[in-house]
């Protein structure tokens, strides 16, 4: 994992095993403050909230994976009652925007970023609690963690603007030509392409920690079905192709997590 610089809503971290680890929370920048969406997705975002994309991404997975209809401020009053936090105050207890942990090596200290520490420690909540990840699981998304690389190596070849039949085909020798150069003996192309394509279909919430023009993470669900890629950000309502997500997220994918019916 590479070594995060000092930024806006970020915590600096280390590599595996060596410090703390790289804990970013998703939503708006904090130096802006929360603003408005001006026409969200009200099935998803009614408030229209700029700080909340983490469970505006697990509500539309829970649509899409389970047909259960319940947006972004009800599953955060779902998960303040299920850490035992208080509910009905003028103020919300804890920020609403979720974590990315991006190396979960039980061997890391963790460390809760300014936005989050007060109410952390007041409620003695854990980081690990509160990434997205982990919420997901708390409000009954089931997920696992994706092939981070194959993603990036993917939307990054469909980035080329050669289409998704090569896409696919490059892919496939990509994988194979790594394979290869670490003394592996690879597959026919046609049995790496149906894997790679394994490994990246279906529902997921992806993120990104920040890089390009944002200066915070930011989390959305992707479908990938046949090698075509969708996305939907269920907070501001866009869509788009691969390489509109790629724009959208600074270039760099940093978190997918592939959701389960």
């Amino acid at each position: 994992m590479r070594q995060a610089q000092s930024s806006k809503g970020r915590i600096g971290g280390g590599r595996p095993g060596r410090g703390p680890v790289v804990l970013v929370a998703g939503g708006v920048d904090t130096a802006r403050g929360t603003g408005k969406i001006a026409d969200p997705p009200r099935q998803y975002n009614p408030g229209g909230r700029e700080d909340n994309c983490g469970f505006c991404a697990i509500s539309r997975g829970l649509e899409r994976t389970t047909n259960q209809a319940i947006d972004a401020d009800k599953l955060y009053l779902q998960l303040l009652q299920k850490l035992r936090l208080p509910t009905g105050t003028p103020d919300d207890p804890i920020s609403r925007m979720l974590l990315f942990h991006l190396n979960r090596d039980g061997r890391e200290e963790v460390i809760a970023p300014p936005t989050h520490r007060n109410s952390m420690e007041e409620y003695r909540i854990s980081p690990d609690q509160y990434t997205v990840r982990s919420v997901a699981e708390t409000l009954g998304l089931r997920n696992t963690g994706g092939n981070l690389k194959i993603l990036n190596m993917y939307i990054t070849i469909l980035n080329r603007g050669i289409g998704y039949e090569k896409a696919r085909k490059a892919l496939a020798e990509e994988q194979a030509d790594q394979v290869e150069s670490r003394g592996g003996n690879p597959p026919a192309l046609d049995v790496m392409e149906r894997w790679c394509l394994k490994e990246l279909s279906g529902e997921a919430i992806v993120g990104s920690k920040g890089a390009g023009f944002r200066q915070a993470g930011h989390f959305i669900n992707m479908f990938i079905q046949d090698g075509i890629v969708e996305f939907y950000d269920p907070q501001s309502g866009a869509r788009g192709n691969a390489q509109d997500m790629w724009k959208l997220l600074g270039r760099q994918i940093d978190l997918f997590l592939r959701l389960q019916s």
